[in-house]
């Protein structure tokens, strides 16, 4: 799903291949970069990228001007998104996206408060060793008609990241108890709920027959 539109616009990758920055810093394939951005003022819902930083142990780092505007000189931008993964998305969505109603619901989105999820072996609390946007898999169950029970986070893993972490955290709120039908996890921009596409629509006619009313 795209980002929300808030700012600031926040978005995770990791690099395919290796690449140097302008300062000739080198970022080997499997490191991560956040990037930082601004909704653009000329194009409602646009995202403007302004930098980009490696996480540790890389040191590469990019800036692009006119960090307000959509004006921006895309070649240097595109060079570089084209050497990380997942796509780095132009464009952000006021609301978040609704995912399909299953019995289990998946939704993969970035989290700017991965530390929450970082579950080690044997446990389902978080450690809080991570300080920075992680890709992240939310798990829920259907409840209601169409509503969504948040029960837990997985931080997904990359080349830079051990599949060994991969571990569910349960979700709660801030009274540190599990999530109701439809609450939101805290600092998260999550659906509240789902689209029905499978159900058949259901029409009730009304319609008087000599005084007798009938349904159909």
């Amino acid at each position: 799903p795209l980002p929300p539109c808030s700012e600031p616009v926040v978005h995770t990758a990791w690099l395919k291949a290796y690449v140097t920055d302008a300062e000739d810093q080198e970022c080997a394939a499997g490191q991560q970069l956040v990037f930082h951005g601004h909704l653009c003022k000329e194009m409602e819902g646009k995202i403007a990228w302004t930098s980009a930083r490696s996480q540790p142990p890389g040191r590469c780092t990019w800036h692009w001007p006119n960090e307000e505007s959509c004006s921006q000189d895309f070649d240097n931008i595109t060079a570089l998104l084209s050497q990380v993964s997942p796509l780095v998305p132009m464009y952000c969505s006021k609301q978040a996206a609704r995912p399909r109603c299953d019995e289990e619901v998946k939704y993969t989105t970035i989290s700017l408060v991965s530390s929450h999820y970082t579950c080690e072996d044997g446990a389902d609390e978080p450690v809080d060793s991570l300080q920075f946007p992680q890709l992240v898999q939310f798990q829920g169950r259907l409840c209601g008609y169409d509503l969504i029970r948040w029960e837990a986070a997985t931080i997904l893993p990359h080349l830079g990241y051990s599949t060994s972490q991969a571990l569910p955290c349960k979700i709660k709120n801030q009274h540190h108890r599990p999530l109701e039908c439809g609450e939101l996890p805290p600092a998260e921009q999550l659906p509240r709920g789902c689209l029905r596409t499978r159900d058949p629509a259901v029409f009730t006619i009304e319609h008087e027959i000599e005084g007798l009313w009938l349904w159909s």
